[in-house]
């Protein structure tokens, strides 16, 4: 009876280690599996991490150039304007016509006055107005008869708006009432 317990024993020790032999190959095989799926995915990452750093390299390049070039329409229609203004001074050296070199400059200004609008320049309207601090910039207060306290009485310098922002405040003076 012994030698079958031994027996039992020995096949039982050899199935443990067939076992253990069977169990340490599949979990070498998983580790195998884990190290290439950790690979794939280490690679997947790497391109990833360089195509993001190319579109980093390319989007700074773009911004450049749109900075770069950014008033490039704008100055294609001021080199008109440019035109005009050296063909009114060439016009007025030749025919030295006061008058009509005056209407071409107030020609050449409205051109002017109109491409600045078709860009969204607004210009501030001043004299007359209450004063704004945000719009207005007061150099000087005078005594006014004509125009209560705190409204704009005199424009010394126009004032502009781009858009929603302020370019330039107009440079006013304003009403400090009755002395």
């Amino acid at each position: 009876m012994e030698n079958i317990k031994d027996f039992q024993e020995n096949v039982n020790n050899e199935d443990e280690e067939r076992t253990n032999e069977e169990d340490m190959t599949l979990m070498q095989n998983e580790l195998e599996d884990a190290r290439t799926q950790t690979q794939v995915a280490i690679d997947k990452m790497m391109r990833l991490a360089a195509e993001f750093d190319n579109y980093k390299k390319r989007n700074a390049k773009e911004y450049e150039n749109t900075r770069k070039y950014a008033a490039e329409n704008l100055l294609k229609e001021l080199l008109p304007i440019v035109d005009n203004f050296e063909r009114a001074i060439e016009s007025a050296n030749e025919s030295k016509d006061f008058d009509s070199f005056i209407e071409g400059v107030k020609l050449i200004l409205n051109q002017m006055i109109n491409l600045l609008e078709k860009e969204g320049v607004i210009m501030i309207k001043s004299v007359g107005e209450i004063f704004d601090p945000n719009v207005h910039e007061a150099v000087m207060h005078v005594a006014s008869d004509e125009y209560p306290e705190n409204v704009v009485v005199q424009e010394l310098q126009k004032g502009y708006i781009l858009k929603d922002r302020v370019v330039r405040p107009a440079m006013v003076s304003v009403s400090k009432g009755l002395n």
